[in-house]
């Protein structure tokens, strides 16, 4: 593929590989900050924004088709609706996983064909509220998953000819989110199912499950997916025909720059040969998995900057224009551990500045406190720590690396305080 003339439709910055963070921040600053503000000659980075790098998300999906190449990734837009990574992966021929009305509709942005769409979209909420099931039938879906008893009755009423997926439950004491507690049917229920769908004359195409957003035990797809083939026989047994669909979920790891894609390689190359033994290719089952932090961890960094300072007896406190409204709503939601790092304005602004913040003295042994930018004094993104330097100063940057994943796609616009806006870059050797 000419990675260049794919990514030249997207509006992208192209980037050299080997282009280091901090000089991409300033690339920004140079051709984006300063043109957004001629009337400052040197301006600060004052409001939040994002570099995208769309060439990731290529990346991503080649690393996953070498590993699972018989399991097609429909992307979980829930971890990150980015419109430009939807079109990305439409025209790499990816499916979508959806949850709502709304992200039914951001699919048909970029699928506009009904017959395409119905087989590259998983209705994937097992909970559907009416409104939704109707829009899904209309638009072309064909597939969701159910978990529960009363669901199957309401797909009865509402969309009879739905191919109905059985999502089980599994083991996610290892995962970053839980899910089981919330979704996901015992097996017993599961077979109870079954036996519904018969009676009730519905489809039944298969099962999936979802091992918890940041697996860290392979285990539990091991488990799970042997749990899922005592669905497929109870089917085959009950209904005399083959189950065909498989749907792995998610809760795949994200490349990190310390570990690349270590952790989903492992786990690609254990569950490989077991999908293998279980649902072996002459049997026709299709294999679908969901895949949202594997695409979107390492596609975003975050740039925001120190816009206010205050010294105290004890302690030192910023505040940055974010915050747990914003893209840190991931510490709460998704129990993210984020590494701060930092450039000062004067390395900013200077090619003959380096590591000014580490050659800065401090302020004797104070913690440090960063604050968000709303009202709300809960609005808290590191309290009293000691890890912090304390003699960062207003203006100079603070940049999130590997923040793509469960950030901006939960942000809100609470008290006034917009959310980060978004640059596209792709890199491409020069």
């Amino acid at each position: 593929m000419d990675k260049k003339a794919f990514f030249e439709q997207y509006n992208v910055d192209f980037i050299p590989t080997e282009m280091s963070t901090k000089k991409i921040i300033k690339h920004m600053y140079e051709t984006k900050i300063k043109a957004e503000n001629q009337n400052d000659e040197l301006p600060t980075i004052e409001e939040p924004f994002y570099v995208v790098d769309l060439s990731e998300v290529l990346g991503q999906v080649k690393t996953w088709r070498e590993e699972l190449p018989r399991v097609t990734p429909f992307y979980a837009i829930k971890c990150n609706p980015n419109p430009q990574f939807l079109s990305v992966l439409e025209k790499l021929g990816c499916g979508f996983d959806v949850a709502s009305r709304d992200e039914i509709e951001r699919v048909k942005h970029v699928i506009t064909n009904n017959d395409e769409l119905a087989n590259r979209c998983i209705y994937a909420n097992p909970c559907h509220p009416i409104s939704h099931l109707r829009y899904a039938r209309t638009s072309g879906v064909q597939y969701t998953t159910a978990d529960n008893i009363d669901e199957l009755y309401k797909l009865k009423k509402y969309w009879p000819e739905a191919q109905i997926v059985i999502r089980i439950k599994t083991d996610d004491s290892h995962s970053l989110c839980q899910f089981s507690t919330k979704f996901g049917a015992e097996l017993s229920v599961a077979f109870e199912m079954v036996d519904i769908i018969k009676d009730l004359g519905l489809n039944l195409a298969g099962v999936s499950f979802h091992v918890g957003s940041g697996c860290n035990d392979v285990n539990s797809f091991i488990k799970a997916i042997r749990d899922a083939r005592a669905v497929f026989d109870y089917g085959f047994k009950v209904l005399n025909k083959k189950l065909w669909l498989l749907d792995l979920g998610g809760g795949w790891q994200g490349r990190s720059q310390k570990h690349g894609n270590a952790a989903f390689i492992s786990v690609a190359r254990t569950i490989k040969p077991l999908l293998d033994e279980l649902f072996p290719v002459e049997s026709g089952t299709q294999i679908i998995a969901e895949p949202g932090r594997y695409i979107a961890h390492s596609t975003h960094t975050l740039i925001t900057s120190i816009f206010s300072r205050r010294i105290e007896k004890s302690r030192v406190l910023y505040y940055i224009y974010e915050g747990v409204y914003h893209s840190f709503n991931c510490l709460i939601f998704d129990h993210a551990e984020p590494e701060l790092k930092f450039l000062s304005y004067e390395e900013l602004i200077s090619d003959n500045v380096t590591d000014e913040v580490e050659n800065r003295v401090g302020h004797s042994d104070k913690a440090v406190t960063l604050y968000g930018s709303t009202c709300d004094s809960m609005d808290v993104i590191i309290k009293d720590s000691h890890q912090l330097p304390n003699c960062l100063e207003c203006g100079d940057v603070i940049f999130v690396e590997e923040f793509g994943a469960y950030t901006n796609s939960a942000s809100t616009e609470f008290n006034g305080f917009k959310s980060a806006k978004i640059y596209y870059i792709a890199r491409i050797d020069q």
